[in-house]
């Protein structure tokens, strides 16, 4: 959270697949969220990946 109160929020892939940019593909998540995720920032991001 930053001084002012405000949480940042980050954007996910849900096929995580980042150049995937359809509505129905993206989420708003907030960092710790979006950590847990199996395909935050690239892991498990090849053709076997699986989404929970």
């Amino acid at each position: 959270m930053f001084p002012d109160g405000r949480l940042p929020l980050e954007l996910d892939h849900v096929n995580g697949d980042n150049r995937d940019n359809r509505l129905e593909n993206l989420r708003i998540l907030c960092p710790n969220c979006h950590s847990l995720k199996p395909t935050h920032r690239g892991r498990n991001s090849g053709k076997n990946a699986r989404v929970l």
